[in-house]
């Protein structure tokens, strides 16, 4: 589906269910991203627009990077009740090239819960087909009064 601007992409998604993630930094940029609860599992989309096309006209995958990043980094602090957190490492494997106005889906899972750590992994599907794996490590970040 092609949408003419951003604000009928988040109106079409957030009437089917899904809530929009605003965000006023970064993520505002490279967004819109989705999310919803689907059978108490967290579940994420990232509808690719031109803006996030590279030379080869598929999707940057700086994109997808971004857009791994928020939702493994959402689901460490959801799935373990930290409420901050700092991405230390990200490993991402790049399975197929995404076309532009193609939905990138994920519902990434809290691998490890450790006294300073969180260890989550993601496979992140197009209509089914696997086109990126990501695993990473969060730190714990103490809350300073």
């Amino acid at each position: 589906m092609t949408f003419i601007n951003e604000t009928d992409l988040i109106e079409h998604y957030t009437a089917q269910g899904w809530d929009y993630m605003a965000d006023d930094g970064f993520i505002g940029l490279i967004g819109p991203m989705f999310q919803k609860t689907v059978d108490s599992k967290l579940h994420f989309c990232f509808p690719t627009l031109q803006k996030h096309r590279n030379r080869n006209h598929v999707l940057q995958g700086g994109a997808l990077l971004t857009f791994c990043d928020r939702v493994l980094g959402v689901v460490a602090r959801a799935e373990s009740a930290t409420p901050k957190t700092a991405t230390i490492q990200l490993n991402m494997d790049f399975i197929h090239a995404i076309k532009i106005g193609d939905v990138v889906e994920s519902s990434p899972e809290l691998v490890k819960d450790s006294k300073h750590l969180l260890f989550v992994k993601g496979t992140f599907f197009v209509n089914g087909t696997v086109v990126g794996e990501a695993s990473g490590i969060w730190k714990k970040i103490k809350m300073i009064n």
